[in-house]
Parts: structure tokens; C-alpha cells; sequence
């Protein structure tokens, strides 16, 4: 199996349960769209024998609910905290050549360093399953453009043995980086392809060979 991430992120913004449903739905269409695999979704963690009924994602009423679910509450009285905005995650069930989990956090707009807005999707890919380079990247794209985000990739972490106590025992491969004009920090990535995109630019790798090796 070969585990690939897509993801937009952005600082805080303050949105409505409604507004993030609005932006879900769109998300989950998309995410149909490019690939039959991502058409169904049911609750995360999940076995897949018990993955009998998924949630009707095509329904705002269904989506505001599952946001409502992920409001942060505080401890004493469990009032939610709307400043750390929404959040969703949910499974596709491991169908069609591919087992894949969106994570979405919307809503949030609390100052405090380190926290983000996402929208991921993770997917781990049978050999000769859907989703190739070219319709990663255009999911990619199509995520910048219902998200709103600074920043956005497609990429995979790989192994690198014998690290240990000297950092992390993988790196990042990025196949294609988007980031608006006014993000300050700068990422590179393999040579490649600039195009001017949504709020900024987006860069298309030229190791799609690498990223697609075990």
C-alpha cells in the first residue's frame, strides 16, 4: 500500500457551523468526483464489517451535525469553545483499491501560535488504484478553491533508517506545494513547474517517479 497526503491549511478565520458545512459539502463532492472510492464515509475507526451505513454527506443538515459533534468543550461544564472552531474525521470504508480518512477543522479562530485550519485527506492506494498524479493534483486544486487556505501540498513521508536520537526516522516528499502570495516562509520543492493559482502559486513537482517508488 502506498500512503499519500493531501492537504490545505490556513490561520484562524472565523466561520458558522453553517458556513463550514457549506465548504464540507463541497469538500465530500469533490472528493466523489475524483474517485469512487471517495463516495462513501462513515464514522472513524470503524471496522469494516460494522461500516454499514454511511453518513449521508450530500445533506448540510447531516454535516452541521457531525461539526456540531466535533466542537471542543470545556472540562468543567462542557460548553463548547466556538474560538477552536469544528472539526470532522471520517473513514471511506477501504473501498476500491484505496483506505482513506478526511480530517477537516474549520471555524477555528483563536490566536494561540500552533494552532491551524485543515482539511486533509489520507490515502493509502492497492497497486493500480485510482488517484494518479495528474488527479491528485487537480483534487489539490480543487481543495484550494473551497478551503480558501495559505497553504496547500500533495506528499508522502518517507522511511530513512538509522536516524535514531538525531530526528525523525522519515522526510517529506512533496509532489506539488501551493502557497499564497503573502505566505512569508518559503518551501522548495523538486524541480518542476510554477503557475499562478487561487491567491498565490502552485508548484508541480517533476518527481512523480519518486514520490510513486516504495
Amino acid at each position: 500500500m502506498l500512503r499519500i497526503i493531501i492537504g490545505v491549511y490556513w490561520g484562524p478565520r472565523r466561520e458558522s457551523i453553517s458556513e463550514c458545512a457549506s465548504r464540507l459539502g463541497q469538500h465530500f463532492e469533490a472528493l466523489k468526483v475524483s474517485s469512487d472510492g471517495l463516495s462513501q464515509w462513515y464514522r472513524q475507526g470503524r471496522r469494516k464489517p460494522e461500516a454499514t451505513n454511511p453518513f449521508d454527506v450530500s445533506s448540510s443538515e447531516v454535516l452541521a451535525q457531525l461539526l456540531e459533534r466535533g466542537v471542543n468543550r470545556r472540562d468543567d461544564n462542557r460548553q463548547g469553545i466556538p474560538e477552536l472552531g469544528f472539526r470532522v474525521s471520517l473513514w471511506n470504508g477501504d473501498r476500491s483499491g484505496c483506505s482513506a480518512s478526511t480530517q477537516v477543522g474549520c471555524g477555528m479562530c483563536s490566536p494561540v501560535k500552533g494552532l491551524s485550519n485543515v482539511a486533509l485527506l489520507d490515502v493509502s492506494l492497492s497497486p493500480g488504484a485510482a488517484l494518479k498524479p495528474k488527479e491528485m493534483v487537480m483534487l489539490l486544486k480543487r481543495m484550494i478553491e473551497i478551503w480558501d487556505p495559505d497553504t496547500g501540498k500533495v506528499f508522502r513521508n518517507v522511511d530513512v533508517p538509522g536516524k535514531g536520537d538525531n530526528g525523525p526516522d522519515w522526510e517529506e516528499v512533496v509532489y506539488a506545494l501551493y502557497q499564497t502570495l503573502s505566505t512569508s516562509e518559503e518551501q522548495s520543492v523538486p524541480t518542476g513547474t510554477v503557475e499562478p493559482f487561487a491567491r498565490g502559486r502552485l508548484w508541480i513537482g517533476s518527481n512523480q517517479r519518486h514520490l510513486f517508488e516504495p
